[in-house]
């Protein structure tokens, strides 16, 4: 039947919203050449209109022709059949957007209470998970889901975004603008380092969290949530707030974490309280003094102040991972929980004052060798750490002077490498390989737009170094205790040296045997000629009185000797002597 265009009114569950006039021109040309050949599918509106079903750019084609009436197709529809004959025409013909598609299928589940793949089944779709991933675009900001309309920002791009909607939506908008203004070929790097900011600015970093991942075993009600708190605490495995990243967790709901934390952090100190024998202090009521100046005169002093208008000396919440504190840490039980004075004679003091009863003589001199024993594995700890470090250093020196061999880069291309590679970012924990980097990056400070093979040669290792200690150190080389660490510097070394892995392009370089066997390293804490190292970065009255020998100045030795090696003990006596020892 011949019905007037003016009384047809668009399907309301059309999904397409934008029309390609070039489309409707072309589509009038052919209809003014061939007629209708398809008529518009509509229905009966009880005010006398109509509502078209399909056949939405015929009606447009032949508004362009000037024409008043269209020849229609009059059907008794449902709501329901409305929506699936729009949806099934639409993905039949000419592709919707991402975000069309998704709009189209939550508004089928809202009116018709469909199930995700019910709602989505007339546009094609057959698995429940890609379904489920359109629908998630709707969660991105709506600049962004207009860029993904307009196809500025491919959606494979635009879901990578999605879990950051919800922690940062401005920011996420930005990085949708970004990302759609360059072009494809820098698409995926601006993706890459919008995460990376949005990440560093707003979401929490699991991977150093005092609590598990699975934690708690069963969700914990919050009683009065703030605003951004959730109702009920739960693990972080399964958490669809947990975004990982470059191997990487991340919290992108703060407001859960930082409650998480809180919950954590007391249920730790009243653990640590109570191992200790102390009062616990929550972290405000007593100032934690500033343990990085601790060897200043005056810090001394105010310990010593402390230490006499405070006998009840309390814990505090503070993380500290610095090899310096490692008594305090084992004393502790965690590194989230450190005690307020980290002098670890004030804290064997306290330990002592906290003695339920006084103990007899016999009790009080195994205690006192009972603590110089735990004194001097503690040293043996530390010294073992830091011949670790100087282990790593050389071997990550010794691997970029390799590496170097095969670069055949150098003048100016090196230069350009080594000023945008080098000055992006400066990654270790180690302080050995943080001071070795940056001494070599001093002595390029005087060459720094120059040439010359001794200068690119020192140039190619500073930019090497640095590269290996980001890559193979990264953020967390202090996580990781020494047996496991060396192996896994080792993996890495050997990984980027060769052919790399699926993330990134090794140097395909060789190295040579025996590359990753270091030699006694010669340095202010350890033995020139055995190796041993101290427990300090240098040597302490405590150790020239125990027999270390230094030749020199302390700090610029010209040689040092441990008390075996002083007294004529070589290594390999020291190897016959340990062997000959009875097992305990």
């Amino acid at each position: 039947m011949l019905i007037p265009l003016d009384l047809i009114d668009s399907n309301p569950w059309q999904p397409r919203t934008q029309v390609d006039d070039s489309h409707i021109a072309d589509l009038a040309a052919s209809i003014e050449a061939e007629s209708l050949i398809h008529s518009p599918v509509v229905r009966a509106t009880p005010d006398g209109r109509y509502q078209i079903a399909v056949g939405h750019n015929r009606k447009a084609a032949c508004a362009l022709l000037g024409k008043t009436e269209i020849e229609c197709d009059l059907r008794p529809l449902t709501d329901r059949q409305m929506s699936d004959m729009a949806a099934a025409e639409n993905a039949r013909r000419r592709d919707l957007s991402a975000i069309e598609k998704a709009r189209a299928i939550k508004r089928r589940m809202d009116d018709f209470q469909l199930t995700q793949l019910e709602a989505a089944r007339p546009f094609g779709y057959t698995d429940a998970g890609t379904v489920s991933n359109l629908l998630r675009l709707l969660r991105l900001p709506t600049p962004a889901q207009t860029l993904i309309q307009e196809g500025a920002l491919p959606e494979r791009l635009a879901r990578q975004l999605v879990n950051l909607s919800d922690l940062a939506p401005k920011a996420v908008a930005q990085a949708a603008k970004d990302i759609a203004q360059v072009t494809p070929a820098r698409r995926e790097e601006e993706l890459r380092e919008s995460i990376e900011g949005i990440l560093d600015r707003h979401a929490r970093f699991l991977d150093q969290a005092p609590f598990p991942a699975d934690w708690p075993a069963e969700p914990i009600p919050v009683e009065r949530p703030k605003e951004g708190q959730p109702e009920t605490l739960r693990a972080c495995d399964g958490c669809p707030f947990k975004v990982m990243y470059q191997e990487a967790a991340y919290c992108t709901r703060p407001g859960c974490y930082d409650l998480k934390l809180e919950r954590m952090l007391n249920q730790l100190v009243t653990q640590a309280a109570k191992r200790l024998n102390v009062p616990a202090q929550n972290g405000t009521a007593v100032k934690p003094i500033d343990r990085y100046s601790i060897y200043g005169r005056e810090e001394r002093q105010r310990l010593r102040t402390l230490a006499q208008e405070r006998p009840d000396l309390g814990i505090c919440v503070g993380p500290d991972t610095h090899p310096a504190y490692r008594d305090e840490e084992s004393l502790a039980g965690n590194r989230w929980v450190t005690l307020l004075a980290p002098n670890p004679r004030l804290i064997q003091d306290l330990l002592r004052r906290r003695e339920a009863a006084p103990s007899t003589a016999a009790k009080s001199k195994t205690k006192v060798k009972s603590l110089e024993e735990l004194a001097l594995a503690r040293r043996a700890e530390r010294g073992a750490l830091l011949r670790l470090q100087y282990d790593l250093l050389w071997l990550m020196e010794n691997a970029a002077r390799q590496i170097g061999k095969q670069i055949t880069l150098s003048g100016g291309a090196l230069l350009y490498v080594y000023e945008h590679l080098t000055h992006v970012k400066f990654v270790t924990d180690f302080a050995v390989i943080d001071e070795a980097l940056r001494a070599m990056h001093d002595a390029l400070d005087e060459h720094e737009h120059r040439t010359s093979p001794e200068i690119d040669v020192l140039r190619l290792h500073h930019w090497l170094c640095n590269e290996i200690a980001d890559h193979v150190l990264g953020y967390r080389s202090t996580q990781i205790v020494p047996a496991q660490h060396w192996r896994h510097c080792l993996d890495k070394l050997q990984e980027l040296a060769g052919e790399g892995s699926a993330h990134f392009a090794g140097f395909q370089a060789r190295l040579t045997p025996a590359w990753d066997t270091p030699p006694i390293h010669k340095t202010p804490c350890n033995c020139w000629h055995c190796g041993e190292f101290a427990g300090q970065r240098r040597l302490t009255k405590r150790d020239l009185k125990e027999g270390w020998k230094v030749t020199g100045d302390v700090e610029q030795p010209t040689d040092v000797c441990c008390p075996d090696c002083a007294s004529g003990r070589t290594p390999a006596k020291k190897a016959r002597g340990a062997k000959a020892k009875p097992k305990p």
